[in-house]
């Protein structure tokens, strides 16, 4: 792996290099899950290297150590006669797939298990300091200073990601005609929240950055925002804009639009 591709800032310059490794990564996994839910296994081969390995083990053979697998090719000819005996040899019913892909993450080797520390080291801090605040003032009085803030902040949250997609003019295609790089663009908003809202939310408004590119830290969307036209074009909501999206229920093929329902029983009529 390319050493740039470990680091978690955007080195100066190189936002446009880092977001085109992230589509081409993003890409490579959208058509291969089309090819398999399309049933056109025949190309499935052609996105392994000449010497590419694919390798379907248990998690308990993983986790011991052990070599063998349920599945093992060591070669795209392999794989290629793996489809040839499946389509003439193998008898088996009929099945459909249908892939459901997030935004890949690309991490340094060695960063998985530090993550995974991380995060039990935050779940454990978090579940000391509750229980000493229950223990010091009891669990009522904790619950009457917590949850109040606790429901508000996740009301605010429920909201600032639905108006992330949930627009008037936002992106819906079907799936023939769908394209990632359009549903990051057209499909996300950039909420323009005013600037103290801006920085207790951590940037969450610049959600279209995001989708390009989950690796850029918050603290940096702006600037990715500011310094790449590919940005400049993408739909922009004001604070008022976000409050009034969450009328918005029903998508109109005709005019292509989130509609409330009321407009739809208007257009009905």
């Amino acid at each position: 792996m390319p050493a740039e591709l470990g680091k978690i800032e955007l080195a100066p310059g190189r936002d446009l290099v880092m977001l085109e490794r992230q589509f081409a990564v993003q890409d490579l996994n959208a058509r291969y899950a089309e090819a398999i839910d399309d049933d056109r296994l025949e190309e499935w081969p052609e996105f392994f290297r000449p010497d590419g390995r694919y390798h379907i083990t248990t998690a308990e053979n993983l986790a011991q150590g052990f070599p063998i697998g349920i599945v093992s090719a060591t070669s795209r000819a392999m794989l290629r006669d793996r489809i040839k005996a499946l389509r003439q040899a193998n008898v088996y019913e009929a099945q459909r797939y249908r892939h459901v892909l997030g935004t890949p993450r690309i991490v340094a080797r060695n960063a998985r298990p530090r993550m995974r520390r991380s995060v039990i080291g935050t779940d454990l801090a978090l579940a000391t300091i509750v229980a000493a605040l229950c223990w010091l003032i009891g669990w009522p009085d904790f619950l009457l200073v917590w949850a109040p803030a606790a429901l508000l902040a996740g009301a605010a949250g429920i909201w600032l990601f639905y108006v992330q997609h949930q627009f008037e003019h936002t992106y819906w295609q079907r799936s023939q005609g769908w394209s990632y790089t359009d549903a990051a663009l057209r499909g996300s908003s950039y909420l323009k929240l005013p600037q103290p809202l801006q920085f207790i939310t951590g940037n969450i408004g610049l959600h279209h950055v995001h989708h390009m590119s989950a690796r850029i830290p918050n603290y940096n969307l702006q600037r990715a925002h500011d310094e790449n036209p590919i940005f400049h074009e993408v739909p922009t909501l004001s604070l008022w804009d976000g409050l009034r999206a969450v009328r918005l229920k029903l998508w109109d093929e005709r005019s292509r639009r989130l509609v409330t329902f009321a407009q739809a029983r208007a257009t009905r009529a």
